[in-house]
């Protein structure tokens, strides 16, 4: 699988859009945005062992100060490399609490 396959079947599996797949593989530094993409699914599976759970978190809106009520799926899926880095940062970071 290469790497825009990869970062697409993820995606698919949270649920985004066509349009939120093609801002991310149109960001920019496709293994950034794997790495990235790899390791939100790494932290979501922890915490969300039941997928279900998972994409609801992903598609609600979020209650935490980074995205400030918007929904984790839409900065994830932005297109800016920055707030996609921040974003795997905050899910992360629940692991540890």
């Amino acid at each position: 699988m290469n790497i825009t396959e990869r970062i697409t079947s993820i995606l698919k599996i949270w649920g985004a859009s066509p349009q939120q797949i093609q801002n991310v593989v149109d960001s920019g530094n496709l293994e950034l945005q794997r790495e990235h993409i790899s390791g939100i699914e790494e932290c979501l599976q922890m915490l969300y062992p039941d997928s279900s759970r998972k994409v609801s978190f992903l598609k609600q809106p979020s209650k935490s100060v980074f995205f400030e009520g918007k929904k984790p799926i839409d900065v994830i899926c932005s297109g800016d490399e920055a707030m996609l880095s921040e974003a795997h940062y905050i899910i992360r970071s629940m692991l540890c609490v």
